[in-house]
């Protein structure tokens, strides 16, 4: 349990198995995501949220969902899963194109795949991604 500054005195919130650190003289907690989803990419510990985010971030993605993926330079690559909206003629190229700078470079998929789902296990409180077999998708395609 972690203390919750914002909340009553009495009230606590769960930390679960996030990664989780104290912000350096701020006074509060920023979470970066579940430790054993976050990548490593080159020398940076990246969180899979922080590039699924930036990407939904354009208008035309409904959902994104990235994995890593090993590389011989970068240890792991970021490999994204989109699901564009209805209709869009959004590409990869395009869509690494509205990363570039705005977004570090290293955070930027080296390979962007539309779907139409991703593999998926029902849950009480919504879907929840396999990544597991996300990761074994993209190392399957042969991912450069």
């Amino acid at each position: 349990m972690v203390v919750n500054p914002f909340a009553e005195a009495t009230a606590r919130a769960m930390l679960d198995a996030a990664a989780a650190r104290w912000g350096e003289g701020l006074g509060h907690t920023i979470f970066k995501g579940r430790l054993r989803e976050t990548l490593r990419v080159s020398h940076f510990m990246v969180a899979p949220g922080e590039i699924e985010a930036f990407l939904m971030s354009h208008p035309e993605v409904v959902q994104a969902f990235v994995v890593g993926v090993p590389d011989p330079k970068l240890n792991e690559a970021p490999v994204a899963y989109v699901i564009a909206a209805e209709g869009s003629r959004l590409t990869g190229d395009e869509l690494r194109a509205f990363c570039r700078g705005k977004i570090a470079s290293y955070k930027i998929p080296i390979v962007v795949r539309f779907v139409k789902d991703v593999p998926r296990t029902p849950g009480p409180h919504g879907d929840k991604v396999q990544r597991a077999k996300l990761r074994e998708q993209a190392l399957r395609e042969a991912v450069p």
